[in-house]
């Protein structure tokens, strides 16, 4: 009885020893790389289809109004405007070069502003 004791302890231990001898033999992987996403891109929030909570941080541009083919109406550029605390916006109107520029008053103080093709904002 004995023996069949030892026994039916020894063979769980050598198949535990086979299987570690014959484990294939791995190489180290390459490690992920996590790309961030363009700058001014956010990822969705809160599903699939929701769109970012708040604008990136560069919205207010200082290096001045890219042109190009603008796709805003006045409306929706006065709308970008006062989403971005510029307040009293007047005398909005779209040059040739698809950069709409206006006054408007932000902290109290005027300012000339602009909002190209992007939907950036510039201020002086």
């Amino acid at each position: 009885m004995k023996q069949f004791l030892w026994a039916a302890l020894a063979l769980p231990l050598c198949a535990a020893m086979a299987f570690a001898q014959s484990a294939p033999a791995t190489t180290p992987s390459t490690p992920p790389v996590t790309t961030p996403p363009p700058p001014g891109v956010q990822p969705p929030t809160g599903g699939p289809n929701s769109l970012p909570t708040a604008e990136p941080a560069n919205v207010i541009d200082r290096s001045g109004p890219v042109p190009g083919a603008n796709s805003f109406t006045e409306a929706q550029a006065r709308t970008r405007l006062r989403d971005h605390g510029y307040g009293q916006v007047s005398a909005l109107i779209k040059g040739s070069d698809g950069i709409w520029r206006g006054s408007a008053i932000r902290n109290g103080s005027p300012v000339h502003v602009s909002v190209d093709f992007k939907g950036d904002i510039s201020d002086d």
